[in-house]
């Protein structure tokens, strides 16, 4: 045991020295202590304002802001690039711009005439449009022409803008009849008529009917209508309809059976509860479609 105590003695007194060495050694610096703690404050402040976690995080975002500045002093070139491009891009838009108002000026009085046309086979036989194109230097999002629709619905009167003039069942054919031109000159799979039907009745809307008839034959057509006249020209009729249950209110849609029909037309033409002389003219109007 004297042995042992005597051999960990020695042990002490070695780590000892190498203890006081190492002490000698060491360099108390004030102003290197302030350096580090200021440094270590920036790293944290860093941190925070980046919202990373460690070093690694934080020196990659310093490599991200060094690239964005080098391509800032780099802007002057890129400046130069872009602006040459822009330059192409306006040129290859002044040609194009050009060319379609060529094809407008060329196009103009053929419109004029078809809707003109369309509208008489409508019940608006005195009705005239005119298409009125003005040029500029400066594009927009038609190109450098400024188009304005003017229209006449009686003789006499001179063509002023629509919005202006035309009523709700002249606008609702004038529509009409725009649409089924460009239908004839476009590929369209569908065509969409909500409520086309404002503010007519009667005989207009049956030749409203026969108009969107005849684009029956070139495309599919939906159209949303509370005219019997219309409906009935249809090949299929569906029925939309409000339901309220549990204080919620859906609606849902369903495709009418032939004796469906016949009723819906119906109580389009006279209300709830059609008698036999409605439900006769409804089978008339589904008869003549």
């Amino acid at each position: 045991l004297t042995a042992r105590l005597k051999s960990v003695l020695i042990e002490v007194k070695d780590i000892s020295q190498e203890t006081t060495i190492f002490e000698q050694d060491i360099n108390f610096n004030p102003s290197r202590i302030e350096e580090i703690n200021g440094r270590l404050d920036t790293i944290y402040t860093l941190q925070q304002k980046h919202r990373v976690g460690t070093l690694e995080e934080l020196l990659g975002v310093q490599n991200q802001l060094s690239n964005s500045l080098q391509s800032l002093l780099n802007s002057d070139e890129q400046i130069e690039k872009l602006e040459l491009k822009i330059g192409k891009s306006v040129a290859e838009l002044e040609k194009m711009a050009t060319i379609l108002s060529t094809n407008r000026a060329k196009s103009i009085t053929v419109v004029e005439e078809q809707v003109t046309h369309t509208l008489a086979k409508v019940g608006m036989s005195n009705a005239k449009i005119k298409i009125e194109k003005v040029s500029s230097k400066e594009l927009n999002k038609d190109g450098k022409d400024q188009i304005t629709l003017l229209f006449s619905a009686n003789t006499g009167q001179p063509p002023a803008p629509v919005a202006k003039v035309a009523s709700g069942g002249e606008l609702s054919r004038l529509m009409l009849a725009i649409k089924s031109i460009l239908a004839k000159h476009t590929a369209l799979p569908t065509l969409i008529f909500d409520e086309i039907d404002t503010g007519i009745s009667g005989e207009t809307a049956v030749r409203v009917g026969n108009v969107i008839g005849e684009l029956e034959a070139n495309m599919q057509v939906i159209c949303i209508t509370h005219l019997p006249q219309i409906a009935a020209k249809g090949d299929a009729h569906y029925f939309v309809y409000k339901n309220e249950e549990s204080e919620r209110t859906t609606t849902g849609i369903k495709r009418l059976r032939p004796a469906e029909r016949i009723f819906a037309i119906a109580e389009m033409l006279s209300g709830k509860d059609p008698g036999v002389s409605a439900l006769q003219n409804a089978q008339d109007l589904l008869a003549s479609k």
